[in-house]
C-alpha cells in the first residue's frame, strides 16, 4: 500500500514541478493506484475483522471459561445448601434433641427416674407431632445414657442401672 502512496506521490510531484497538468496516461496510473489502495484497504479491514472475531472468539473462550468456573462454584455451594438443609431437616426430626431443648433441664444435683423422663417425652410427643408418632424407648434411653455419661458419667450408685437408669435431667414445669 506504501509503494502505491508512493507512485502516486511522485507523480503528482512531477507534475507539480513541471508546472503541468497531468497526462491522461498519469490520471490513468494514479487511478489505477488508488483503486489498488481501495483493494488493500479493504483487505486490511477484512483481515482487521477477522482478527478482531479471533480475539472476541478468545474472549468468548474466556467468557466461558469464566462461567464455568462461576458454575462450578455454584454447584459446590449447591451442594453445601443441599447438605445444610439436610442437616436442618434431620434436625427438625430429631424428636429427642427437640424435648431434650423444650421440656427438660440438666441436673448435676438430682436425678430423674427413666420411666418419668419416658412419660413426659410420650406426652410432649402427642402434643406437638401427635400420637401418630411412636415412641421408641430404646432410642430415647440410649440417647439419655449416652448424654449422661458425656455431661456427669454414669454411677450405678447414683444412676440406677441400665435397665432402669436415673438421668441428671429435671423435667421443666
Amino acid at each position: 500500500m506504501d509503494t502505491n502512496f508512493n507512485k502516486i506521490s511522485k507523480i503528482l510531484t512531477n507534475s507539480i514541478e513541471k508546472e503541468n497538468d497531468l497526462n491522461n496516461e498519469e490520471k490513468l496510473e494514479i487511478l489505477v493506484l488508488v483503486k489498488k489502495i481501495a483493494k488493500d484497504n479493504m483487505d486490511l479491514q477484512e483481515k482487521n475483522k477477522e482478527l478482531k472475531l479471533s480475539l472476541d472468539s478468545d474472549k468468548y473462550h474466556l467468557f466461558v471459561q469464566s462461567n464455568e468456573k462461576k458454575k462450578d462454584k455454584m454447584d459446590l455451594l449447591t451442594t453445601k445448601l443441599e447438605a445444610c438443609i439436610i442437616i436442618d431437616n434431620r434436625k427438625k426430626e430429631d424428636h429427642i434433641g427437640q424435648w431434650f431443648n423444650e421440656c427438660v433441664d440438666p441436673d448435676p444435683e438430682d436425678t430423674t427416674p427413666f420411666k418419668d423422663l419416658c412419660s413426659c417425652y410420650q406426652n410432649w410427643l402427642d402434643v406437638v407431632y401427635s400420637p401418630k408418632i411412636k415412641l421408641e424407648i430404646n432410642l430415647l434411653k440410649e440417647r439419655l445414657i449416652s448424654w449422661q455419661k458425656s455431661k456427669y458419667g454414669f454411677d450405678d450408685k447414683k444412676n440406677g442401672s441400665m435397665t432402669n437408669p436415673k438421668i441428671n435431667m429435671k423435667i421443666k414445669d
